[in-house]
């Protein structure tokens, strides 16, 4: 299962750091959700909507870098 993770958040054979800013930051909203839901402590819209953007941003810039014709060196 790690393998599989890893192969995930890698770009070849190097991990990608804006996957992986966008997998920890998709883990942090699944934990305040969590901690929303089941505790006292409530997380305000502003921080999860910021948590929710850079999720979309990091998700749709590697996404858009698939199509993007690639430079010659």
């Amino acid at each position: 299962m790690l393998q599989s993770i890893k192969e995930m958040l890698s770009d070849g054979n190097t991990l990608s750091s804006k996957r992986v800013i966008a997998f920890l930051t998709f883990l942090a909203i699944t934990v305040s959700y969590f901690v929303d839901q089941f505790t006292e402590f409530k997380i305000t819209k502003d921080l999860f909507d910021s948590l929710m953007w850079i999720v979309i941003g990091g998700m749709s810039i590697t996404g858009v870098e698939k199509f993007a014709p690639k430079k010659d060196q």
